[in-house]
């Protein structure tokens, strides 16, 4: 027995064997200290003995499977040390028969804690977000799922609650990258605070967070956690040295049993979450059927614009403006027209906005310029054309070779073509502006400052860049002839403008009283519903002026 006991103490994991009556007849040294005893200790004793008695039983229970049918068992079980720590072995168990028919259970012991913690650290980075702890999208649709698999009381549905915070890129591209990560932990904990035990945060990805209530009785509903996230997280915090107040928008999706599915939900949720950021941000809205068929109608606008674009069905109107002294007509704006097949015309504030979001303004601004300056060059009368440039048009280097192709294949005079530009396609970019303002008019290209009075109104702009005219924004005429102070304003925009040598259409006019303001200031030129409506052109445009505007 000595001599066998020296050879199991060679091997380094816990070996034990028992008789017949489980009691240890032989334990290697290894086995002794998984025990915490020494080996006369241990041997003639049973597992009851040393271990909580749930634990023995299951012990002896494989005993005697082992000792009854030969079989080979392997078991992975827990135990509990004196410092509180559970262990996870492995133990497998062969019966041995000895020449005198006594039956002994030969054990070995494999202790794969450390395994097993590595396992389950793998298994938490797969399945939790690195930077805020929380779980990360895999997760999320997994407990979802199983949320609304398990769920059973319609009086307490499950709520999806996604949440995306307001100017998240703004921190970022500001404080930099650490201070936006420390936004997006704080977030997390703030998320993480007010959920409850069954519940689940989770960041999908970016700033956007999301919540799982499950059914049952909540600490509060998903609209009162949706409150309470939007006002914690508008309180002022330090981000980079920095007091940065943020905010977030909520949407929130519930479902009942009428078997929704986890995409349904998401997709319910993030509407709601779209609406909310239709409503001005820094609010929450809960999911409402009518969201979705605004927004299957948005889908298909979408399509349809970008068929459109495709095939470039638009059309464009000229609306005239007229030099002020004598109402003569002098040129025309080109504006653009969609009227899909089938249905009422999309109005430009509708369509160009959605253009842009698509990335369409492109394509379709260059089809504006060309179209406009094909019709042009065909008028029996060389009126100017004035055609809008978006910010993304304005933004591209090659925007010069671009109109001097156009120019080149329909024959007009460059000296005839005007760009509107609005100032944001300009504030960010000042020196690249010029460049592009400087290789045009080197080409004979005239530039007009589109819009001035509705935004940033920068002087800067008017004396870094070669403008030759400004257009004052519609706003600013609005309230002329009844309000002396929109009186003044008017006047002293036009004194600036001799003053910088520039000249001056005004837009909007639709009141005799806007009209003869402008005619008494010398403004150079006019454009508006009293003036001419939008129309289509034919190859002779007809003369505007009229005796009735004359005499206005």
């Amino acid at each position: 027995m000595d001599a066998l006991r020296r050879v199991l103490d060679a091997v380094p994991h816990p070996i034990f064997v028992k008789d017949e009556r489980h009691r240890f007849v032989v334990l290697n040294e290894s086995m002794c200290e998984l025990m915490g005893r020494s080996h006369d200790a241990l041997v003639g004793r049973t597992d009851h003995d040393f271990v909580p008695k749930e634990h023995a039983d299951v012990f002896l229970q494989t005993d005697r499977l082992v000792l009854d049918t030969g079989q080979i068992n392997q078991n992975e079980e827990f135990l509990t040390d004196g410092q509180g720590d559970i262990r996870t072995i492995v133990t497998r168990k062969k019966r041995v028969c000895l020449a005198n028919g006594a039956r002994l259970v030969i054990g070995c012991i494999s202790d794969i804690s450390s395994f097993r913690r590595a396992e389950e650290q793998i298994r938490h980075h797969a399945e939790h977000d690195h930077l805020t702890g929380l779980a990360n999208r895999a997760l999320f649709y997994q407990r979802l799922q199983s949320a609304l698999e398990e769920e059973t009381d319609s009086a307490h549905p499950t709520a999806v609650v996604l949440v995306d915070l307001d100017g998240f890129k703004g921190v970022n591209d500001a404080l930099g990258h650490a201070a936006g990560d420390e936004l997006l932990i704080r977030t997390a904990a703030v998320l993480a605070d007010l959920i409850g035990p069954f519940d689940l945060a989770s960041r999908l990805g970016g700033d956007e967070f999301a919540i799982i209530q499950r059914a049952g009785e909540q600490p509060m509903p998903a609209e009162a956690l949706a409150a309470s996230a939007i006002e914690r997280l508008s309180q002022p915090m330090l981000l980079g040295g920095r007091q940065v107040v943020v905010s977030a928008s909520v949407g929130i999706a519930h479902t009942g049993l009428s078997g929704e599915s986890s995409e349904t939900l998401m997709r319910h949720a993030d509407l709601a979450l779209y609406r909310a950021k239709q409503n001005g941000k820094n609010t929450w809205r809960v999911f409402e059927p009518e969201m979705e068929a605004s927004y299957l109608a948005g889908r298909f606008l979408e399509d349809e614009l970008r068929r459109a674009v495709e095939r470039k069905a638009f059309t464009l109107v000229y609306q005239p403006f007229v030099r002020t002294s004598d109402l003569e007509t002098v040129g025309f704006e080109a504006l653009l027209r969609w009227n899909p097949e089938g249905r009422r015309p999309v109005p430009p504030v509708v369509f160009i906005p959605l253009a842009e979001r698509l990335g369409l303004i492109g394509p379709l601004g260059e089809w504006v310029l060309q179209q406009a300056c094909l019709e042009a060059a065909s008028w029996s009368h060389p009126h100017r054309i004035s055609v809008n440039v978006s910010l993304i048009q304005f933004d591209r280097k090659d925007l010069p070779m671009l109109v001097r192709s156009i120019v080149e294949e329909t024959g007009i005079d460059p000296d005839r073509i005007e760009l509107e530009v609005n100032e944001l396609a300009i504030v960010d970019d000042i020196s690249r502006a010029r460049r592009t303002c400087e290789a045009l008019r080197e080409f004979g290209i005239h530039f007009v400052l589109n819009g001035f009075g509705a935004g940033y109104s920068s002087l800067r702009i008017l004396k870094s860049l070669p403008f030759e005219k400004i257009k004052i924004d519609r706003s600013l005429l609005r309230d002329v002839g009844r309000s002396a102070q929109a009186d003044a304003i008017v006047c002293a925009v036009l004194n600036l403008a001799r003053t910088l040598g520039l000249r001056v259409t005004a837009e909007g006019v639709e009141a005799a009283e806007q009209l003869a303001l402008l005619q008494r200031q010398n403004c150079d030129e006019a454009q508006g519903f009293l003036i001419g409506r939008p129309m289509a052109m034919t190859s002779q445009p007809r003369r505007i002026a009229s005796r009735t505007l004359l005499s206005a």
